[in-house]
């Protein structure tokens, strides 16, 4: 190289900001796998190589799994969330200070509202969660929480998916109305309890889900009578939902008042079949079977109570696919679940299922068991 010619400018000085938020992601991507500590580490690496890269990296934002981290590695996060912004946060429940302080700070709000997307955390004030609009997955921990208040959730115009796990109290009836017009898929796992645990599947009228979840926590209760009864409105049931997926000690079908004077099988068979109806598919995973709630029938003597009466699985499919015509059908089997032996009825509807795989659907994933 002669004196009078000048070094060349290096190329990489030379890339436009989306190249650079393309390198940036991607040197992300290549140690994600190696959990929090090395996402964060290479993050702070990106900020200081150059301003071209610390300016791609505010474009770029963070997905970081911090459920194995200790608490006290949460108090290292605000001077850097202050300066990236973050697409997925996913903490666990023993983290419920430390994760509302965060989710609280301005600083991380002013860098992550517009951006965050994915959020698994403990929440108890009405006005954390309204800081990010653009949530679109949430999984709400209990923590020391008993009962979920509904009020947690307003503001959240964008969600699509949400978890609710392990509250002793959840009214699902009482879902905010803008959450239940927006919502594709729900999960709830309810507090295993020794005495009492249940859950009463009864949704808001605006509510269309692609995929409802019940978890019985097979794998970590000891007895069934710690796993959840369920309470479903069958008409909730079969009109609003395409596809449920129910874990339970026992589920119990309340039944609509034509029903009454029906035997519990037929009775549930032309519930699930009412004009209106449009599930695809339906799997109940059950320790103790399950029974029907049907009305009194009104005599002179005045209304009794309801009468509970116990269902057969077995035959509950063969009526299922008689007054459907074969539309509908029907499998029951025993697997083995831990220390339980289920019973695993799934029922299907091969019409609806057609029409769902040419799109005519609500929208939603409904595969899969967990959101996150």
């Amino acid at each position: 190289m002669s004196v009078e010619e000048a070094p060349p400018i290096p190329a990489w000085d030379c890339l436009p900001l989306p190249q650079w938020a393309q390198i940036v992601h991607e040197a992300l991507a290549a140690v994600a796998q190696d959990g929090y500590k090395a996402v964060l580490r290479q993050a702070v690496v990106l900020l200081t190589v150059s301003q071209h890269v610390a300016a791609a990296a505010h474009c770029v934002p963070l997905s970081l799994d911090l459920t194995p981290a200790p608490e006290a590695d949460l108090l290292l996060l605000p001077p850097l969330l202050t300066r990236l912004p973050l697409r997925a946060l996913h903490l666990a429940p023993r983290h419920a200070g430390g994760a509302e302080a965060l989710l609280r700070c301005r600083l991380v709000e002013a860098a992550s509202a517009a951006s965050l997307r994915r959020l698994a955390a403990t929440v108890a004030c009405t006005d954390t969660l309204q800081r990010f609009p653009a949530l679109a997955e949430l999984h709400l921990h209990a923590g020391v929480l008993e009962r979920l208040y509904p009020a947690v959730l307003h503001g959240l115009p964008s969600l699509r998916a949400l978890g609710l796990h392990n509250y002793q109290e959840v009214a699902l009836a009482a879902l905010p109305p803008s959450v239940a017009a927006t919502l594709h898929r729900l999960e709830v796992t309810p507090r295993p309890g020794a005495m009492c645990c249940q859950l009463e599947v009864q949704l808001p009228a605006g509510a269309r889900l692609a995929s409802l979840t019940v978890n019985g926590s097979f794998h970590s209760v000891l007895s069934s009578a710690a796993a959840p009864q369920v309470f479903i409105d069958t008409a909730a049931l079969a009109q609003q939902c395409q596809r449920a997926c129910i874990e339970a000690q026992e589920a119990v079908w309340l039944l609509p008042a034509a029903c009454a004077g029906q035997e519990a099988e037929a009775a549930l068979a032309s519930a699930l079949l009412e004009a209106g109806a449009t599930w695809h598919r339906l799997e109940l995973r059950l320790l103790e079977g399950a029974c029907v709630e049907l009305p009194p029938a009104v005599g002179r003597g005045g209304e009794p109570p309801a009468r509970h009466a116990r269902l057969d699985l077995q035959r509950l499919g063969q009526v299922l696919k008689h007054l459907s015509h074969g539309v509908v059908s029907a499998s029951l089997r025993r697997e083995v679940c831990s220390i339980f032996h289920p019973w695993i009825l799934t029922l299907e509807h091969t019409a609806r299922g057609r029409a769902a795989g040419t799109g005519a659907s609500w929208g939603g994933d409904a595969g899969g068991r967990h959101l996150l």
